[in-house]
């Protein structure tokens, strides 16, 4: 292999004899190498290659701004996932947590990031918070820094999208196309337009992607006492009646909501219209 384009001192964009370029990493790996030098296979710890998320200029943009004791614990951390859950991490994941700890690390000593889905995460997926909790066992150890515990909530984000994005492309474009039907649905009773682009609708499209999890998992959520269910129909009326018709969309992927996963729609629905500043 040689070297293409020096990144920093760790890092170099580099081609393989092949003629396809890839994104190498390792102590030592950049310093003194100039365009045409052969690479020293010897000193490369990491290996990134362009994907359909990841163009090489964008790898070359993002590694070459990322020091090497953040994607080396990167690893780590998604090392530690892979033991844990027995799932494959991806590329993508180990770049999402980089350029997360790269930010949380470099901003350590400002406040604490408030993660409004924290809740939801701790009840849904347990063990990517525990995985999350590791991470930060992991980056304490690795650079003598303890991020605040909400920062689990925030790795716990990435393992879960990663399941997502983990998909087949078929799942994905389904799920996307599901979405977007849900939006327009909300959107119409509400009689409002949407911003796609606002916090209050990420926030939906967050709790739909994870619904679309659970479903895929055949595991809705089923503790809710039958009281909590008629005080959620009684408090949010319209909003019940729209996470119905939402229920209509889903009965197309062959999904029944049981009534504890439409009560926790419901909930998601009326923060959305109240948000909107229309009547729950």
């Amino acid at each position: 292999m040689q070297v293409v384009r020096v990144l920093n001192n760790n890092a170099v964009l580099a081609q393989r004899n092949d003629g396809t370029r890839v994104v190498l990493m390792g102590k030592g790996l950049g310093f003194g190498r100039h365009l045409g030098d052969p690479v020293d296979v010897a000193s490369v710890t990491q290996t990134f290659v362009p994907d359909g998320e990841h163009s090489i200029g964008r790898l070359a943009g993002l590694l070459g701004d990322l020091p090497l004791e953040i994607t080396e614990t990167a690893g780590r951390i998604v090392g530690a996932y892979r033991r844990r859950t027995g799932l494959e991490p991806t590329q993508a994941l180990l770049l999402a947590v980089a350029d997360h700890l790269s930010v949380a690390v470099r901003h350590r000593d400002h406040e604490a990031a408030a993660y409004p889905l924290a809740w939801e995460v701790a009840q849904l997926f347990p063990e990517e918070l525990a995985a999350g909790r590791e991470a930060l066992d992991i980056i304490a150890s690795d650079h003598d820094v303890r991020l605040p515990p909400e920062e689990a909530t925030a790795f716990a984000l990435h393992f879960v999208n990663a399941q997502v994005a983990g998909r087949n492309m078929a799942h994905t474009v389904a799920m996307t196309h599901r979405i977007r039907q849900v939006l327009s649905v909300v959107a119409a009773a509400f009689d409002t337009a949407l911003d796609d682009q606002s916090m209050s609708v990420a926030r939906f499209v967050t709790h739909l992607r994870y619904l679309f999890v659970r479903l895929a998992q055949q595991g809705q959520v089923t503790q809710a006492p039958a009281l909590l269910i008629e005080s959620i129909r009684t408090a949010h009326p319209n909003s019940w009646r729209v996470a119905e018709r939402l229920q209509g969309v889903l009965v197309m992927d062959g999904h029944h909501l049981n009534e504890a996963e439409l009560s926790y729609l419901t909930l998601h629905v009326a923060r959305l219209a109240t948000d909107v500043g229309v009547a729950t």
